[in-house]
């Protein structure tokens, strides 16, 4: 794999754990109590609550990202994945389309920075009188 498809899926990982993390100490109230989770794989219900408020965090930043993705094709790049599968699709092409994504991202960005923010491109010199030798007594 190349070294920036694997830090940009690094620092997308990053990202959505970081979320999770914030997220669970947050306080708000939820709107309604959901129903205890039921699991026919017999799964610990924590291990199943934890799963789903992490896929829940990655869509809460996705959907904040300046970009949109195709919520099926992640979810089925995520089970191919854990499940051992080949990619379905080559490093070439996922190389490709993330750096796409990152430029598109970073337009996006660019187009939304207030056009009223000036960068100074260097700072006024200062004059300081020149020191003198002291003498000894």
């Amino acid at each position: 794999m190349s070294r920036t498809f694997l830090l940009f899926t690094a620092l997308f990982t990053s990202l959505c754990f970081f979320a999770a993390t914030v997220s669970v100490g947050q306080t708000t109230k939820p709107a309604a109590t959901p129903p205890p989770t039921t699991n026919a794989s017999n799964m610990d219900t924590h291990l199943s609550d934890a799963s789903y408020g992490i896929g829940f965090n990655m869509g809460k930043q996705l959907a904040e990202a300046p970009f949109k993705v195709d919520i099926d094709q992640l979810v089925k790049g995520l089970r191919d994945a854990n499940g051992g599968k080949p990619s379905a699709v080559s490093e070439a092409q996922i190389h490709a389309a993330l750096e796409k994504l990152q430029t598109e991202a970073a337009a996006g960005a660019e187009a939304k920075a207030p056009a009223s923010r000036v960068i100074p491109t260097s700072r006024p010199a200062t004059h300081t009188a020149p020191r003198t030798p002291r003498r000894k007594a």
